[in-house]
Order: C-alpha cells, then structure tokens, then sequence
C-alpha cells in the first residue's frame, strides 16, 4: 500500500535572454525557496546558453507551500565589473505538487538592457 503525503513540490521556469538584439549567455539564474525561517534556500543555479535561453527548475519536500523566486545576475550593456541583479516571484499556480514540472512558468523573452 502506498500513502502520499504530497509533500514532494516542484516548480520550473523557461526564457530568453537578450543583450539589445542579441542572445545574451552566461546570465545567471538561481531558483530559491522561502524557508518557513524567512531564509532563502537555492534550489538551482544554471546559465544561459550560448542562444540565451535558460530552463531552471527545483523541487522541495515540505508540507508547508513553495515561495519560489528567481534571482538573475548578468552583465548585458555593464561597463563595471559588478553585475546587475533583479528577480521575481514564480506564481503558485505553476508549483506541481509531484516531482515533475507539470506547468512550466514561461518567463518569454526579456532584453536585460532595461534591468
């Protein structure tokens, strides 16, 4: 007999990044959690390919529901050595309660000359 607790939670997110026209790699995309602490746990970190695109995706086992974001770090249209940084929230409508990505948060493309 096997009894599921749903406790097992996962969340993925596609895009592509530009720089103006251009694909923009080796921007770096970290999935994080909301811990119930108030901390952040990084679930993955992946770069973008050599065409921008990106595909990040994480799982968390807790009974407690996911608080997913996604921070970017990427130096598109950056003279200085520090990189930019923004993020954003994943809606919890795409949070899959299994361990496979059920509905992809589709970010689009994003030209990072604006953030």
């Amino acid at each position: 007999m096997f009894v599921s607790s749903q406790k097992e939670q996962t969340v993925g997110i596609t895009g592509r990044f530009y720089c103006g026209k251009d694909p923009f790699p080796n921007a770096s995309v970290s999935l994080v959690n909301k811990n119930k602490i108030g901390m952040y746990d990084t679930l993955d970190t992946v770069k973008s390919t050599e065409n921008g695109t990106f595909e990040v995706k994480g799982t968390i086992n807790s009974v407690f529901g996911m608080d997913a974001k996604v921070n970017v770090a990427h130096d598109c249209d950056r003279q200085l050595p520090c990189q930019r940084t923004f993020f954003f929230f994943v809606p919890s409508k795409y949070v899959t309660r299994s361990g496979d990505v059920d509905r992809w948060f589709e970010l689009g493309d994003l030209n990072l000359e604006v953030i």
